[in-house]
Parts: C-alpha cells; sequence; structure tokens
C-alpha cells in the first residue's frame, strides 16, 4: 500500500467567479491559499468578494465571526504564476475561456 498523497498548499489559478469561490472555500477549510491572476485588480476584487461572502455566511450562521479572520489570513495573492505554484501541493485551473 502506498503513502497517501499529503495536500498542505493550494493555487487557484484564476480569481474570477469560480476561482476566488474554490480558493474561499479551501481557505475556510483550514488550507493555505495562493489565488493568482494576471490582473492585481481582479485579485482585490476576489479578496473583496471572498470577505463579504464570509460575512454572509457568518449572517447566516453557516460559519461563526471568529473563523473569518484566519480564514482570510491564509489568503495570498499573486500576479506572478511562478511565484504562485511555486510550495503548491495541488493546483486548480479555473481561468475563464474566452
Amino acid at each position: 500500500m502506498s503513502d497517501p498523497i499529503s495536500i498542505r498548499n493550494i493555487t487557484i489559478a484564476g480569481s474570477g467567479t469560480m476561482g476566488h469561490g474554490i480558493g474561499q472555500d479551501f481557505a475556510l477549510a483550514g488550507f493555505p491559499v495562493s489565488l493568482y491572476d494576471i490582473s492585481e485588480e481582479q485579485l482585490q476584487k476576489a479578496l473583496q468578494k471572498i470577505e463579504r461572502n464570509y460575512h454572509e455566511m457568518a449572517g447566516w450562521g453557516l460559519i461563526a465571526e471568529e473563523e473569518i479572520q484566519p480564514a482570510l489570513g491564509r489568503l495570498r495573492a499573486f500576479t506572478s504564476l511562478a511565484d504562485a505554484v511555486q510550495d503548491a501541493d495541488l493546483v486548480v485551473e479555473a481561468v475563464p475561456e474566452y
């Protein structure tokens, strides 16, 4: 029997509609998450959406307010793909298709 793969760090490539949601869930679950996008502006929008979503979730009683800041602290934003994937054990591709 082989050893299971240990996932410690996750990178999400693309921080739009799908990417920010995937990243917010992994961060809430306790994983360090690197969000990658080509646009700093898009990354800032994604982080703002995630924070808003956490507060809405807390308002609905789905998570505790005390979970928000630690989850936000597990998110890092990158415009360099090389930097974003440097320590990744798992990369999720969520880049928009045009």
